[in-house]
């Protein structure tokens, strides 16, 4: 499992670095203080996602087998004038029996996406959850004001 975060300087942050370090994702949290964050990369159990903090937008796949979604907020005229702030989260999961024994366990289950706030003060949150156990991707839709 691999991120990759894009600035706007043409910079990369990988989530391995060219020695082969695991680098923390906190480094790309510091670096979107000073530089803007362009958009996110997830390569998932051989497919890649991605979100684009510039329009809010999803992508899934790459090159011309990419798939572009947008979630559009009602009453929101223009979405690329949001302060889009980053989401990913990874949740580790263990499975156990009806003996409480263990049966299956080190999965991840990912969350990229962001969240931005609009002229009236609602909060609206948009994240891509991938689990390890389905074939598909589901959205989570969330407006709270």
């Amino acid at each position: 499992m691999l991120w990759k975060a894009i600035f706007q300087d043409g910079t990369t942050i990988c989530s391995i670095n060219a020695q082969g370090a695991e680098v923390l994702f906190r480094e790309v949290l510091n670096k979107e203080k000073t530089v803007e964050l362009l958009e996110f990369r997830v390569e998932y159990l051989g497919k890649n996602y991605s979100v684009s903090m510039l329009d809010g937008s999803f992508t899934i796949g790459i090159d011309d087998d990419a798939i572009k979604l947008f979630t559009m907020e009602v009453g929101v005229a223009n979405p690329a004038d949001f302060k889009y702030r980053l989401i990913y989260y990874q949740r580790h999961i263990q499975y156990f029996g009806t003996a409480m024994d263990s049966v299956g366990g080190g999965l991840a289950h990912i969350g990229i996406g962001w969240q931005a706030t609009d002229k009236d003060g609602v909060n609206i949150k948009r994240v891509l959850k991938l689990h390890p156990l389905s074939t598909s991707a589901i959205f989570e839709l969330e407006s709270k004001g």
